[in-house]
């Protein structure tokens, strides 16, 4: 199960700059995945996540919010 890094990041930032700081944040406390809430949005992110891995989580899950 992935961990929950909201509260362990910046609270304000674009999804990608919040994302890359949690990739950072899960390879110092050695995690292997975690995830983040960003405008109701619960974002998945691994040690080796790209920002391009996290843009399209980010427009899929905001794409699927718009449609319901």
């Amino acid at each position: 199960m992935s961990r929950d890094l909201t509260d362990r990041i910046s609270r304000f930032g674009t999804y990608y700059d919040r994302g890359m700081e949690a990739v950072k944040l899960l390879k110092q406390i050695g995690e292997a995945s975690g995830t983040f809430d960003h405008n109701g949005l619960k974002i998945e992110v691994y040690q080796d996540s790209t920002i391009r891995e996290i843009g399209w989580q980010f427009a899929y899950l905001n794409l699927r919010r718009e449609r319901q």
